[in-house]
């Protein structure tokens, strides 16, 4: 995966929750049950950005979210169809027939299909940003294309995404290890706070010793001051030069 591809896989990231959101949001509208819809909409906001939430949490465990998150729509729609009544927002928003099973259970995998794809893909997106090294992603990396001697063929640019099932069920089975959000101490700023303690004892005694130097040479000025006979004072030239006593 590319690194000049974060803005774009970033809009795809941002696209991906709004249209879940909307999914939502219908779904509501056709079957009016608050519950559902709130545990949807909670899950939403963490399956968008699952590593801000758990950093060392696997993609496997993001899955279960999704399907956790999802599971009573689908329960509910599947034992009893579209809730009866009309909205609780607004009575004059909706259909004016009753929604059928197969409909709102269609809409409820369609929903999971987007969610699971989404945590996918922030989840690899968040992982490849807070590596140091530039290795192409399992999931997210472009698929090598052949060899071909064609001279007239151009190059083919890389895929912003490409996701393949292959490649999602192997990261499920063989999760990567957590990686740390915390950066490498080699590479943070010699500031107070950050740096190590053996550094801040060494700039202490390197700036005890300057300080011991210059009052050194102060009381070696002073000194000098004293020992040295005055001088006489300078006169102006044409100036009457005192009279000594």
């Amino acid at each position: 995966m590319h690194a000049l591809r974060h803005a774009q896989r970033r809009h795809i990231i941002a696209s991906l929750d709004d249209l879940l959101y909307q999914f939502h949001t219908i779904s509501f509208l056709l079957s009016p049950t608050l519950l559902p819809y709130l545990s949807r909409c909670i899950g939403q906001f963490q399956l968008s950005r699952p590593r801000d939430f758990y950093p060392k949490r696997s993609l496997r465990f993001w899955f279960f979210m999704a399907f956790f998150f999802n599971f009573p729509s689908i329960w509910d729609h599947t034992l009893f169809g579209a809730a009866k009544g009309p909205s609780i927002i607004l009575d004059f928003i909706g259909l004016p027939y009753q929604p059928s099973r197969l409909h709102v259970l269609l809409l409820d995998f369609v929903i999971l299909i987007f969610s699971l794809v989404l945590v996918t893909i922030s989840h690899e997106h968040s992982l490849l940003a807070s590596t140091t090294s530039q290795a192409p992603s399992s999931i997210l990396g472009p698929h090598e294309p052949s060899e071909n001697n064609n001279p007239f063929k151009t190059e083919a640019l890389p895929y912003v995404i490409d996701l393949r099932l292959d490649s999602i069920i192997d990261r499920i089975r063989n999760p990567t290890p957590p990686q740390s959000l915390e950066p490498v101490r080699g590479e943070l700023l010699p500031l107070p706070n950050t740096m190590p303690t053996e550094l801040r004892d060494s700039l202490r005694m390197l700036i005890r010793a300057r300080d011991d130097i210059a009052a050194a040479r102060g009381d070696n000025n002073r000194e000098q001051r004293r020992t040295d006979p005055p001088s006489r004072s300078r006169v102006l030239p044409g100036a009457i030069e005192p009279v000594d006593d």
